[in-house]
């Protein structure tokens, strides 16, 4: 009995230990519970927190881009890429957005549309411009083949209101004015090979056929190798020079029969110029045009009375820092004036006229990347002062008005001379057949690319508006003109959440990559890809 006892007194004891491990392991089986409930709740706060973030943080940069496309539609393709203003506060939150790229593109497909039969284009092309005269804009791109054929496009279009077999080569630019009876004269330097030089004189009226009238005879074996020039006080007279360094100066005149007036011997070939400008009477212009052989050059003034019907030079000449003088560019139509000139061996020279007609020597400077092999071009709009870009086998060069570099692209050689729209973009033909876009200062970055052919593009490029927003047009040595519309931009833009101008860490960003514009509208937008990331 004494021993069953004893058990059951064991397993009593054996119960209050079995309640007591119960307790025990329930108490801890709560806490984990508890402990789990709360980091799940803690998780989940957590999670909602970073994820209520990221929606704020999404939702702002998308407001950004939103606001810079908006902008970006309502700028004309003329302009600049618009700086991108810092958007207003979004949820608390400020926001930064800029181009990661931003360029012209065509909507047409080939880019670059042939327009003119297969025949090699050697010689720039010229805009001019008569809104009395011309139907739609009044602006026409006059260009010649290699087989001695103008062609006048009305800007923008691909097929020419006309075509005239000039009877020769063409040597230098064509060249326009009004001749009076609502005629246009269109000027032509020409060489058939056979010692007969002169400048080629088509006229036509309005848009409709135009006709040759006649050829200005020059001295035989010396060409015309720089663009003509109209008077500007004393009417229907053109101006020219040739390699055997004569000037001239040639009846223009609707009822003209394209009769010389005046010849003088100026020395050197005349090889670029004249530039001209209203004398101090209402019968004399004053011309100045430069003067160059292999060893020096010189830029020289002369006057045309039309009373005397006499060339005259005035004053001496000005020495210029090199020979193998290339061609120049001037900045405006009315003094003061000011000239850049190229050379051969890779000088830039800037020639300031006064408005008493003086010439004075401003600035030199030296291109890198060796020699040049066509004018320079003036971009006014481009910086205060206005900028100069010149080209050759080292690229593309941007200098300002004091002949500081500015900006360089040097990823190509480049055979045609670089040429600026107006909202301060440049254009350039390449020795490789590609036509590039370039932007930015200091070293300069292709902004598009257009492969063309195969030939260099030695014809340089016409950028100006157009119907479809902006139209350059150009000409390879290989074969054919061709046009560019330019009616869409293609922008590749970054945003971010800001703190303090600049982008704050830990916080969702936003790439994006449109276009903007298309033919015939240039509001639409057409997302091509778009991207929250994470730093």
């Amino acid at each position: 009995m004494t021993g069953v006892l004893a058990v059951l007194h064991d397993r009593r004891r054996a119960q209050r230990g079995s309640v007591l491990s119960g307790v025990l392991i329930i108490t801890a089986f709560i806490a984990i519970l508890s402990g789990a409930l709360m980091t799940t709740l803690s998780t989940n706060f957590l999670l909602s927190q970073d994820l209520m973030t990221k929606t704020l943080d999404q939702a702002t940069v998308h407001s950004s881009v939103e606001l810079a496309i908006d902008s970006l539609q309502n700028v004309p393709l003329s302009s600049a890429c618009p700086n991108l203003a810092p958007p207003p506060a979004l949820n608390g939150l400020s926001s930064s957005v800029n181009y990661l790229s931003c360029a012209l593109v065509t909507d047409s497909s080939p880019a670059a549309i042939p327009i003119a039969n297969p025949e090699p284009v050697r010689v720039d092309g010229s805009y001019v411009s008569f809104p009395s005269l011309l139907p739609g804009t009044g602006n026409e791109y006059l260009v010649t083949d290699s087989t001695g054929r103008l062609f006048a496009y009305p800007f923008g279009n691909t097929a020419p209101a006309w075509t005239v077999p000039l009877g020769g080569t063409p040597t230098a630019s064509p060249a326009a004015m009004a001749a009076g009876d609502g005629e246009i004269a269109n000027f032509v330097p020409t060489a058939d090979g056979s010692g007969n030089n002169g400048v080629s004189v088509v006229e036509q009226m309005g848009q409709s056929q135009a006709s040759l009238k006649c050829t200005m005879a020059t001295n035989p074996n010396a060409a015309v190798t720089a663009s003509p020039a109209a008077s500007r006080n004393p009417a229907d007279i053109v101006y020219f020079g040739d390699g055997g360094g004569t000037l001239y100066a040639f009846d223009a005149s609707a009822a003209g029969t394209c009769g010389e007036l005046q010849h003088a011997s100026v020395g050197d070939p005349v090889v670029a110029g004249p530039v001209v400008f209203p004398g101090n009477t209402s019968k004399n212009d004053r011309l100045f045009f430069v003067t160059s052989d292999s060893g020096s050059s010189s830029l020289v003034q002369y006057r045309y009375s039309a009373s005397g019907r006499s060339l005259a030079s005035v004053g001496s000449p000005l020495p210029l820092p090199a020979g193998k003088a290339i061609g120049m560019d001037v900045d405006t139509t009315n003094l003061p004036a000011r000239l850049a000139i190229t050379f051969a061996g890779g000088t830039l020279a800037l020639v300031q006229i006064s408005s008493s007609f003086n010439m004075t020597l401003v600035q030199t400077a030296s291109v890198p990347g060796g020699g040049l092999t066509k004018p320079p071009s003036w971009c006014l709009p481009c910086l205060a002062g206005g900028d100069i870009g010149v080209a050759g086998p080292g690229g593309v060069f941007i200098f300002d008005s004091s002949l500081s570099l500015r900006a360089s692209f040097t990823g190509a050689a480049i055979a045609s001379a670089p040429t600026a729209d107006p909202g301060g973009d440049w254009f350039a033909g390449g020795a490789d057949g590609t036509f590039y876009e370039l932007r930015g200062s200091g070293t300069m970055v292709v902004a598009e690319a257009f492969p063309v052919t195969s030939g260099a593009i030695t014809s340089s490029p016409i950028v100006n508006l157009c119907p479809a927003g902006l139209c350059a047009y150009f000409g390879a040595d290989s074969s054919n003109a061709y046009l560019i519309p330019f009616d869409q931009r293609d922008i590749a833009l970054s945003a971010c959440v800001a703190s303090q101008g600049s982008c704050a860490p830990g916080h969702t960003r936003l790439w994006a990559h449109v276009v903007v514009g298309a033919s015939g509208n240039h509001k639409v937008v057409r997302v091509v890809g778009f991207s929250y990331y994470s730093p």
